[in-house]
């Protein structure tokens, strides 16, 4: 372990494991790399943060390219990733609606299928993928561009097989064990929060999807610019109390928020 790195480099370092998009995570990775000192005990820490950010390009690379195939959707996109008959048509059938034969016979599903998961009101793209097989990795076509374009990856069926042909690809991922868990597991790894606007005088409306630890503002500027830009106060709604709140007071799941503007 090399211990004469600096302060600011793990300052970097929890920027890099916080950031969401690949282009966040690069520069968080060219600042570490930039910080480490350069002599023979760090070679292995530079190897690797440069390895990283190589995965990186080519994760933006093929997401771009997963952009011209199935258009994301919703506000996250999860993606069903196992070997056969792990359940991952049932998976898709039973949390989305949509009907997809679910058979006995391995590699039965030949293309990706896509559906879409309501939690109150907040969509969430679900996307099967064909079964996984020794050397899926190595491909370069459609299912690898939407797996690097995926925001979680639902693990199920042989966990080892699967996770070396995801060998490379810097994505949450879950393995789920238990089917009848996958919604409430699915939710959670996203680390949503659903908050509820509520216009002036009428009931609130549906539920929208904020990341865990954001703020009024956050949750302002989603909806429309002037909640913010001319903001006097929100009033919140949560566990039965209502109170007035500012911009930057911190929201959690089930709150119901009323914006008052100037």
């Amino acid at each position: 372990m090399v211990t004469n790195l600096p302060g600011e480099y793990f300052s970097a370092e929890e920027e890099y494991h916080k950031a969401r998009s690949p282009e966040e995570k690069i520069r968080a990775l060219k600042k570490m790399l930039s910080l480490v000192p350069k002599h023979k005990g760090t070679e292995k820490l530079v190897a690797q943060i440069r390895r990283k950010i190589a995965l990186l390009k080519e994760e933006k690379r093929r997401e771009r390219k997963g952009r011209r195939g199935i258009k994301k959707e919703g506000e996250a996109r999860v993606v069903l990733f196992g070997t056969p008959n792990s359940g991952k048509s049932f998976l898709l059938t039973s949390l989305t609606g949509k009907e997809v034969p679910s058979t006995p016979k391995p590699f039965e599903t030949q293309r990706p299928e896509v559906g879409m998961i309501d939690y109150d009101g907040v969509k969430i793209q679900l996307i099967e993928l064909p079964s996984v097989f020794p050397g899926y990795g190595r491909k370069k076509g459609e299912e690898m561009s939407i797996l690097y374009s995926s925001d979680l990856v639902v693990i199920l069926g042989d966990e080892k097989l699967c996770l070396k042909e995801m060998e490379g690809l810097d994505k949450p991922f879950i393995v789920l064990k238990d089917l009848s868990r996958a919604r409430e597991e699915i939710w959670k790894a996203l680390g949503f929060i659903k908050v509820y606007p509520k216009p002036i005088g009428k009931n609130p409306g549906k539920a929208m999807a904020l990341r865990k630890g954001a703020t009024v503002r956050e949750a302002g500027e989603k909806i429309h610019k002037d909640f913010v830009e001319n903001f006097k106060f929100a009033r919140l709604w949560r566990e039965g109390k209502v109170k007035k709140v500012g911009l930057n007071y911190v929201l959690e799941d089930g709150d119901v928020i009323e914006f008052h503007t100037s």
